[in-house]
């Protein structure tokens, strides 16, 4: 019985002493959970954030997303970029101051509404010199004790410049300005007074103009005890003026004076647009005439280009004709070398020849030309002969008649042979046949 009891007990004691082990790590577990914001931060993405320690006070800057140890710290939260309102709706913001009333130059007090993004400082003195010099716990007291006054101040410098209507129209410009002075510091303006038509009533009025004075070195003037954003390291962008609001009075002003200037542009636009006319009309006289003069001077040139083209034909011509005179000449003077050339060698080939005669009549004595004398002569005595009257009519009688016939022609045939000897012999000629078979 009692071997029994004492297994429960232990047991039971086990699981008393367990009991207590797990209240007692609930318990720690619950302690570091309530502590665990004091002890460990954490930096999200679009912040930084700026602690001061727990027992000595001094401060630190974490700028980049993650864990760090807070040990306890005070913890200040600033948004990285954020949006100032200046306008009259969304007033549940608390950043929104409400439009900034300003006096533009021509009198008209409106109110300007608009927004204008911050970018906080991204180095850690800038960061702590927030906190710490100027005295900012949130973005909110920035924003309320830094940027609006700055803000304002400079919506008002600027409307100075510029009158009501103007600024309705130009807004921009105005925006311009103003995120010029936020970041770089409030302009130093100067007043020069000019003359000018009052469009509403159309009198010559003098007004006080004011403009943005230059510094001696040519940069521009601007306050020293007003702090812009980049005495912060923090810097304005996208600064708009959404809304430009008057009282319906001075709206009714503008408007007015809106309408007036409108009549006198129209009524300078009109005078323009007649001595427009007037120059388009003339410079359309000057451009006909000068069409004309034009015209003339290209038909003149067309005359001048079609005889100096006729005047190089012509020249063409005569220069062809030298030529062809040339070639000619030339033609000539080769048919003359080449008849020069064949009387040449014709004189040379009858020298050839008669020379060659001349050997030939010497090698065999001249016998052609013997020959046809011999030839000639014979033909001739013999003609001659054949010329002579002889009797007709021969009467037969006695033998002796007979005989006398018969020795005439026996004469003739005598004479003949006597000739033809005689002029063989006055040629030369050897009339022998000689026997050469011995």
């Amino acid at each position: 019985m009692e071997q029994t009891q004492k297994p429960k007990n232990f047991i039971l004691g086990i699981l008393s002493k367990t009991k207590y082990i797990i209240i007692t790590a609930v318990v720690l577990l619950a302690l570091i959970m309530f502590f665990m914001d004091s002890l460990i931060g954490n930096v999200d993405a679009n912040e930084y954030q700026v602690k001061q320690a727990f027992m000595t006070g001094e401060l630190s800057a974490h700028l980049t997303p993650g864990w760090y140890l807070k040990a306890m710290g005070t913890i200040y939260r600033f948004p990285k970029t954020e949006t100032v309102y200046f306008t009259r709706d969304n007033i549940d913001n608390p950043i929104n101051q409400g439009p900034v009333t300003v006096t533009f130059s021509d009198n008209s007090r409106c109110d300007i509404s608009g927004t204008v993004r911050v970018i906080m400082p991204t180095s850690e003195q800038y960061a702590i010199d927030i906190v710490a010099k100027h005295s900012n716990r949130t973005f909110q007291d920035f924003a309320v004790k830094n940027i609006m006054p700055v803000t304002k101040r400079a919506l008002i410098t600027a409307a100075t410049t510029m009158t009501a209507p103007d600024a309705k129209i130009k807004m921009a410009d105005l925006a311009t300005l103003g995120q010029d002075q936020l970041n770089n510091g409030i302009f130093v303006l100067e007043s020069t007074k000019v003359k000018e038509l009052d469009p509403a009533t159309g009198e010559e009025v003098v007004r006080e103009v004011k403009h943005i004075k230059q510094s001696a070195d040519g940069t521009t003037a601007r306050f020293k005890d007003d702090m812009p954003l980049t005495a912060f390291g923090a810097n304005a962008t996208n600064f708009v003026v959404t809304d430009i609001t008057c009282s319906p009075e001075i709206e009714r002003q503008i408007s007015d004076q809106q309408q007036a200037k409108m009549g006198i542009a129209t009524a300078k636009a009109k005078a323009a647009q007649a001595d427009q006319e007037v120059i388009t009309a003339r410079k359309q006289g000057d451009a006909n005439i000068a069409r004309i003069k034009a015209e003339e001077e290209a038909k003149a040139q067309q005359m001048i280009v079609a005889a100096e083209r006729e005047n190089k034909v012509q020249i063409l011509n005569a220069q062809r004709e030298v030529e062809i005179s040339k070639l000619k000449k030339q033609e000539e003077e080769n048919l003359l070398a080449a008849a020069n050339v064949n009387k040449q060698r014709t004189i040379l080939e009858a020298d050839a020849q008669a020379y060659a005669k001349r050997k030939v009549m010497e090698a065999d004595g001249a016998l052609d030309k013997k020959l046809e004398a011999y030839k000639y002569a014979i033909e001739k005595q013999s003609e001659a002969i054949a010329n002579i009257n002889l009797p007709q009519i021969m009467i037969n009688g006695d033998s002796s008649n007979n005989k006398n016939g018969s020795s005439s022609m026996a004469g003739m045939d005598l004479l003949l042979q006597m000739m033809m000897i005689n002029t063989a012999k006055s040629l030369g000629l050897d009339m022998n046949i000689k026997n050469t078979g011995n």
